[in-house]
Protein backbone atom coordinates (compact mmCIF):
# COMPACT_ATOMS: atom_id res chain seq x y z
CA UNK A 1 0.00 0.00 0.00
CA UNK A 2 2.81 2.39 0.86
CA UNK A 3 4.55 1.75 -2.47
CA UNK A 4 1.30 2.45 -4.35
CA UNK A 5 0.89 5.72 -2.48
CA UNK A 6 4.45 6.74 -3.38
CA UNK A 7 3.81 5.86 -7.03
CA UNK A 8 0.61 7.92 -6.99
CA UNK A 9 2.46 10.94 -5.57
CA UNK A 10 5.18 10.56 -8.19
CA UNK A 11 2.61 10.55 -10.98
CA UNK A 12 1.08 13.74 -9.62
CA UNK A 13 4.52 15.33 -9.47
CA UNK A 14 5.25 14.30 -13.04
CA UNK A 15 2.01 15.86 -14.26
CA UNK A 16 2.86 19.13 -12.54
CA UNK A 17 6.36 19.12 -14.00
CA UNK A 18 5.07 18.27 -17.46
CA UNK A 19 2.88 21.39 -17.46
CA UNK A 20 5.78 23.68 -16.67
CA UNK A 21 8.28 21.81 -18.82
CA UNK A 22 6.53 23.41 -21.80
CA UNK A 23 6.74 26.89 -20.31
CA UNK A 24 8.74 29.75 -21.71
CA UNK A 25 9.11 33.01 -19.79
CA UNK A 26 10.71 36.32 -20.73
CA UNK A 27 10.95 39.53 -18.69
CA UNK A 28 12.00 43.02 -19.69
CA UNK A 29 15.00 43.49 -17.44
CA UNK A 30 15.01 47.27 -17.95
CA UNK A 31 11.69 47.79 -16.16
CA UNK A 32 11.32 47.83 -12.38
CA UNK A 33 7.95 49.53 -11.97
CA UNK A 34 5.23 47.96 -9.85
CA UNK A 35 2.34 46.92 -12.10
CA UNK A 36 -0.97 47.53 -10.36
CA UNK A 37 -3.41 47.38 -13.27
CA UNK A 38 -3.65 45.76 -16.70
CA UNK A 39 -6.06 46.34 -19.56
CA UNK A 40 -6.69 43.01 -21.29
CA UNK A 41 -7.73 42.80 -24.92
CA UNK A 42 -10.46 40.32 -25.92
CA UNK A 43 -8.78 36.92 -25.82
CA UNK A 44 -7.92 35.31 -29.17
CA UNK A 45 -8.25 31.60 -29.66
CA UNK A 46 -10.37 28.54 -30.10
CA UNK A 47 -11.66 25.60 -28.07
CA UNK A 48 -11.82 22.36 -30.04
CA UNK A 49 -13.76 19.20 -29.30
CA UNK A 50 -13.60 15.64 -30.66
CA UNK A 51 -15.12 14.93 -34.05
CA UNK A 52 -14.14 11.53 -35.33
CA UNK A 53 -10.36 11.25 -35.24
CA UNK A 54 -9.86 15.02 -35.18
CA UNK A 55 -10.51 18.04 -32.96
CA UNK A 56 -12.63 20.75 -34.54
CA UNK A 57 -13.56 24.28 -33.38
CA UNK A 58 -16.70 24.54 -31.28
CA UNK A 59 -18.16 28.03 -30.90
CA UNK A 60 -20.39 27.14 -27.97
CA UNK A 61 -17.52 25.72 -25.94
CA UNK A 62 -15.38 28.70 -26.90
CA UNK A 63 -18.02 31.15 -25.68
CA UNK A 64 -18.28 29.20 -22.43
CA UNK A 65 -14.50 29.34 -21.98
CA UNK A 66 -14.39 33.11 -22.60
CA UNK A 67 -17.18 33.64 -20.08
CA UNK A 68 -15.39 31.59 -17.44
CA UNK A 69 -12.02 33.17 -18.22
CA UNK A 70 -13.35 36.72 -17.88
CA UNK A 71 -14.91 36.02 -14.48
CA UNK A 72 -12.12 33.81 -13.15
CA UNK A 73 -8.92 35.55 -14.25
CA UNK A 74 -9.23 38.50 -11.82
CA UNK A 75 -9.18 35.96 -8.97
CA UNK A 76 -5.74 34.71 -10.02
CA UNK A 77 -3.76 37.90 -9.35
CA UNK A 78 -3.58 40.88 -7.03
CA UNK A 79 -3.18 43.08 -10.11
CA UNK A 80 -6.37 44.81 -11.17
CA UNK A 81 -7.28 43.19 -14.48
CA UNK A 82 -9.86 44.97 -16.65
CA UNK A 83 -11.29 43.41 -19.81
CA UNK A 84 -11.52 45.77 -22.76
CA UNK A 85 -14.81 45.79 -24.67
CA UNK A 86 -15.18 44.02 -28.04
CA UNK A 87 -14.73 47.30 -29.91
CA UNK A 88 -11.09 47.19 -28.77
CA UNK A 89 -10.49 43.78 -30.31
CA UNK A 90 -7.17 43.60 -32.17
CA UNK A 91 -7.46 44.04 -35.92
CA UNK A 92 -6.71 41.05 -38.14
CA UNK A 93 -3.46 42.63 -39.27
CA UNK A 94 -2.30 43.14 -35.66
CA UNK A 95 -3.26 39.58 -34.75
CA UNK A 96 -1.16 38.35 -37.65
CA UNK A 97 1.69 40.63 -36.54
CA UNK A 98 1.75 39.05 -33.08
CA UNK A 99 1.36 35.54 -34.47
CA UNK A 100 4.45 36.18 -36.59
CA UNK A 101 6.39 37.91 -33.81
CA UNK A 102 5.70 35.73 -30.77
CA UNK A 103 7.30 32.51 -32.12
CA UNK A 104 10.54 34.45 -32.49
CA UNK A 105 10.64 34.84 -28.70
CA UNK A 106 11.79 31.22 -28.41
CA UNK A 107 15.10 32.25 -29.97
CA UNK A 108 15.56 35.37 -27.83
CA UNK A 109 17.32 36.01 -24.57
CA UNK A 110 16.24 38.58 -22.01
CA UNK A 111 18.49 41.27 -23.50
CA UNK A 112 16.96 41.09 -26.96
CA UNK A 113 13.40 40.83 -25.61
CA UNK A 114 14.04 43.94 -23.50
CA UNK A 115 15.01 46.01 -26.55
CA UNK A 116 12.18 45.21 -28.97
CA UNK A 117 9.91 48.21 -29.64
CA UNK A 118 6.19 47.89 -30.25
CA UNK A 119 4.98 48.23 -33.80
CA UNK A 120 3.79 51.64 -34.97
CA UNK A 121 0.36 50.26 -35.92
CA UNK A 122 -0.16 48.92 -32.42
CA UNK A 123 0.85 52.24 -30.85
CA UNK A 124 -1.76 54.04 -32.95
CA UNK A 125 -4.43 51.56 -32.01
CA UNK A 126 -4.02 51.98 -28.25
CA UNK A 127 -3.14 55.69 -28.26
CA UNK A 128 -6.60 56.73 -27.04
CA UNK A 129 -7.22 53.73 -24.77
CA UNK A 130 -6.69 54.69 -21.09
CA UNK A 131 -4.02 52.77 -19.23
CA UNK A 132 -0.37 51.95 -19.49
CA UNK A 133 -0.12 48.15 -19.42
CA UNK A 134 -2.01 45.97 -21.86
CA UNK A 135 -2.30 42.19 -21.89
CA UNK A 136 -2.90 39.94 -24.89
CA UNK A 137 -4.02 36.31 -24.53
CA UNK A 138 -3.76 33.70 -27.29
CA UNK A 139 -5.01 30.18 -26.62
CA UNK A 140 -5.78 26.88 -28.31
CA UNK A 141 -7.71 24.37 -26.19
CA UNK A 142 -8.80 20.78 -26.58
CA UNK A 143 -11.83 19.66 -24.63
CA UNK A 144 -13.29 16.19 -24.12
CA UNK A 145 -16.78 17.72 -24.13
CA UNK A 146 -18.69 17.46 -27.37
CA UNK A 147 -21.75 19.39 -28.51
CA UNK A 148 -22.43 18.02 -32.03
CA UNK A 149 -25.42 20.20 -32.82
CA UNK A 150 -23.42 23.34 -32.02
CA UNK A 151 -20.31 22.49 -34.02
CA UNK A 152 -19.01 25.16 -36.37
CA UNK A 153 -21.88 27.52 -35.60
CA UNK A 154 -19.84 30.36 -37.12
CA UNK A 155 -17.55 28.23 -39.20
CA UNK A 156 -15.83 31.04 -41.09
CA UNK A 157 -14.73 32.81 -37.91
CA UNK A 158 -13.85 29.59 -36.10
CA UNK A 159 -11.72 28.27 -38.93
CA UNK A 160 -9.94 31.60 -39.34
CA UNK A 161 -9.10 31.82 -35.64
CA UNK A 162 -8.10 28.15 -35.55
CA UNK A 163 -5.74 28.73 -38.47
CA UNK A 164 -4.30 31.77 -36.71
CA UNK A 165 -3.63 30.03 -33.41
CA UNK A 166 -2.53 26.94 -35.29
CA UNK A 167 0.24 29.01 -36.83
CA UNK A 168 1.16 30.40 -33.43
CA UNK A 169 1.40 26.98 -31.78
CA UNK A 170 2.58 25.00 -34.80
CA UNK A 171 5.96 24.22 -33.21
CA UNK A 172 4.37 23.07 -29.96
CA UNK A 173 4.24 19.34 -29.20
CA UNK A 174 0.61 18.85 -28.14
CA UNK A 175 0.13 16.35 -25.30
CA UNK A 176 -2.60 13.73 -25.34
CA UNK A 177 -5.89 14.43 -23.62
CA UNK A 178 -7.71 17.67 -22.79
CA UNK A 179 -5.44 20.70 -22.40
CA UNK A 180 -4.99 24.31 -23.35
CA UNK A 181 -1.97 26.09 -24.81
CA UNK A 182 -1.53 29.72 -23.76
CA UNK A 183 0.52 32.71 -24.77
CA UNK A 184 0.25 35.75 -22.50
CA UNK A 185 2.00 38.94 -23.61
CA UNK A 186 2.19 42.15 -21.57
CA UNK A 187 3.13 45.46 -23.17
CA UNK A 188 3.95 48.92 -21.85
CA UNK A 189 2.38 51.73 -23.89
CA UNK A 190 4.32 54.45 -22.07
CA UNK A 191 7.76 52.95 -22.77
CA UNK A 192 6.83 51.43 -26.13
CA UNK A 193 8.07 47.96 -25.21
CA UNK A 194 7.25 44.38 -24.28
CA UNK A 195 7.20 43.77 -20.53
CA UNK A 196 6.53 40.07 -20.05
CA UNK A 197 5.84 36.93 -22.04
CA UNK A 198 4.70 33.54 -20.79
CA UNK A 199 3.88 30.46 -22.85
CA UNK A 200 2.38 27.63 -20.88
CA UNK A 201 0.28 24.50 -21.24
CA UNK A 202 -2.35 23.49 -18.71
CA UNK A 203 -3.47 19.88 -18.77
CA UNK A 204 -7.08 18.96 -18.09
CA UNK A 205 -10.33 20.45 -19.33
CA UNK A 206 -9.90 24.07 -20.45
CA UNK A 207 -13.47 24.67 -19.25
CA UNK A 208 -12.88 23.61 -15.65
CA UNK A 209 -12.64 26.64 -13.38
CA UNK A 210 -9.98 25.10 -11.14
CA UNK A 211 -7.77 24.55 -14.20
CA UNK A 212 -8.26 28.16 -15.34
CA UNK A 213 -7.34 29.39 -11.86
CA UNK A 214 -4.26 27.16 -11.69
CA UNK A 215 -3.12 28.15 -15.16
CA UNK A 216 -3.36 31.91 -14.82
CA UNK A 217 -2.22 31.97 -11.21
CA UNK A 218 0.98 30.39 -12.46
CA UNK A 219 1.26 32.86 -15.34
CA UNK A 220 0.73 35.91 -13.15
CA UNK A 221 2.90 34.79 -10.25
CA UNK A 222 5.88 34.83 -12.62
CA UNK A 223 5.14 38.48 -13.44
CA UNK A 224 7.66 40.11 -11.11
Amino acid sequence: MKSLKILYLLLIALNVVSDDSHAQILHNKNLNEVIDSIQIFPAIGVIRCPSGADFVPNDSLNELFIEKLSTTLPKTTGIRATWLQPEHDLSDSLKEYFVQTIPKFSEMNQDVFSRIPLGESFNKMIADVPGRYFGIIFYDGRSSENVPNQLMKSAGVSIAVAALTGGLFSMFIIPQGPNILNDFLLIDKQNNCFVYYHRRIQRGSPLKETNIVKNYTKIFEELK
